[in-house]
């Protein structure tokens, strides 16, 4: 994939996993996101797209974001599953190992684990 490509993939994937993007969204909302972020990602991942394109990238961000973690647990939450799963520093499968329908199974099994631990 070139560079030039890959440098917009990172800039829009830092605008995606932003405080303001992620903040108001409520449950619901925020599943629809996640399916919608890695189906974005997917289709430059059937391109050529690699992990180690977005490592540098998620560590910025995270870098940007993780001021707000300490009044808002609920970003925190979420912004970490979302780049310990694009970076691949979880647990397996991950992302980068799977078919896109496959690896959203994993999210919904993550959705239904909080769902159940909030009622």
């Amino acid at each position: 994939m070139e560079t030039s490509e890959v440098e917009k993939i990172k800039m829009d994937l830092m605008s995606k996993l932003s405080y303001q993007n992620l903040k108001n969204l409520d449950d619901q909302e925020f599943k629809g996101y996640v399916i919608s972020l890695f189906r974005w990602l997917n289709c430059f991942k059937i391109n050529g797209l690699k992990r180690e394109d977005l490592i540098e990238c998620i560590d910025e961000i995270y870098y940007e974001e993780s001021d707000k973690f300490e009044d808002d647990k609920v970003f925190e939450d979420r912004f970490s599953n979302l780049a310990e799963e694009i970076s691949a520093y979880c647990i397996s499968p991950t992302f980068w190992e799977l078919n896109l329908e496959d690896y959203l199974l994993k999210w919904d099994k993550w959705f239904e684990h909080k769902k159940n631990k909030n009622q």
